[in-house]
Order: structure tokens, then C-alpha cells, then sequence
């Protein structure tokens, strides 16, 4: 399990009011692969998956400060999809919805997720609900997609890109580089 998987984890336990560490969330929350066995048609499990946005356009960056003190932020979208089956799954895909924006305590969703710089998007779609044919039988199954945004401190800038000095980088024929500042000075 990767860490961004944990914490997407915990952060669904935290919304569904299950103890991550539990047995019921165990039998319940599973990472999606092809060819898993299925499961009883009365058992609620939760298949999870998340994807990197395929839009290379949403992901964009954010500066604070200025001059010396400025930070660069990339945000990667994510989207967290969920597959609920068994009885309550319509029911536990709207907790989850609902759940994952919930901000009470150190315990809630909102604050595991703050705390690895993920961001949840406000208000989510809602759940697609189908029934499936299993064999001769008919289960019910939710679908939810939570949309997310992962912060990433991508680096210290020194300066600020606009008002500062242009640089040039210069190579000699034994392709070491120099660099020349075109830095005004005081005279």
C-alpha cells in the first residue's frame, strides 16, 4: 500500500465512522484490481481507486510571497473512486460524499487529508447507482468519484521570476557551465 493509498484510507474509514485499524473495515475497504473474487451479493464491500486526472491542463501552480521569500505550489489533480456493493451501498457512497468534506476534530476526514496537503474539491457528484447481474442474481452497486487536489512544494524560488535579474548560462568547449547575473549596481 503506498502512503497516498493510506492516507486515502484512512480518510474514507474516517467518513464511513469506521476504525481504520477495525475488522469491519478490513472485510470492507478494499483496493480495486482485475480478477478479485466477488463477493457475496450481502456483503458491503468498498473497491477504491485513485487516478491522476488525464487533463494535463488542471494542473497548475501558485506562488506566495515575493522576492526572497517566495514558494512555488504545484497542485496534481487526483480523483478517488469509490464502488460500493452490498445492500447499503447507495447509503454508505452518500456518507462517503458527504463524509469526506466533514471537519470536526483531529479525527475527521477533512483534517487527515489536510495534514498530507490534499485538498477535497466542495461538492462532489453524486453517487451513480445500478444494479449488477452476479451470476442469476442482481446486486446493488454505488459508484462515487471524489475529486482531490494534492499539494506538492515544488521548490524555494530565491527570487522572484519577474523583477528579477535575467541570467544567462554559458558553456565552454569542455561543456562546463558558467552563469552571468545582469544585476544592476550601485556606483
Amino acid at each position: 500500500m503506498t502512503e497516498f493509498d493510506g492516507i486515502m484510507y484512512r480518510a474514507v474509514c474516517a467518513a464511513l465512522e469506521l476504525d481504520p485499524d477495525g475488522e469491519q473495515a478490513a472485510r470492507m475497504m478494499r483496493v480495486a484490481w482485475t480478477g478479485q473474487p466477488r463477493t457475496p451479493c450481502d456483503a458491503n464491500v468498498c473497491y477504491r481507486y485513485a487516478v491522476i486526472e488525464p487533463d494535463g491542463g488542471t494542473v497548475y501552480t501558485q506562488r506566495s510571497g515575493t522576492g526572497r521569500n517566495a514558494t512555488e505550489y504545484v497542485f496534481v489533480p487526483y480523483t478517488l473512486h469509490l464502488i460500493f456493493y452490498g445492500p447499503d451501498a447507495m447509503i454508505n457512497a452518500l456518507r462517503a460524499r458527504t463524509g469526506i468534506l466533514r471537519d470536526d476534530g483531529a479525527r475527521s476526514p477533512r483534517a487527515i487529508l489536510r495534514q498530507a496537503g490534499i485538498v477535497p474539491l466542495p461538492e462532489p457528484p453524486l453517487p451513480a447507482v445500478m444494479y449488477e447481474g452476479y451470476g442469476n442474481e442482481w446486486r446493488l452497486r454505488a459508484d462515487q468519484t471524489l475529486p482531490f487536489r494534492l499539494l506538492k512544494l515544488t521548490r524555494e524560488c530565491p527570487e522572484d521570476p519577474v523583477t528579477a535579474p535575467p541570467r544567462v548560462t554559458l558553456y565552454n568547449e569542455n561543456g562546463e557551465q558558467g552563469e552571468i547575473s545582469c544585476e544592476r549596481t550601485q556606483r
